[in-house]
């Protein structure tokens, strides 16, 4: 699967290869077709 990762490190945002997790006891996969990200967002800090 993919997935948006954030390294601090580096300060950016990358798209990763991931393993697809199994879901666990009370959860369930979903599939999405599609999801945004925010450009603002990077520019945030916690």
């Amino acid at each position: 699967m993919k997935a948006i990762t954030f390294n601090p490190s580096f300060d950016s945002f990358s798209v990763n290869d991931k393993s697809m997790p199994e879901p666990g006891v009370g959860e369930a996969r979903v599939k999405v077709l599609a999801c945004g990200l925010n450009p603002v967002g990077e520019g945030v800090k916690e």
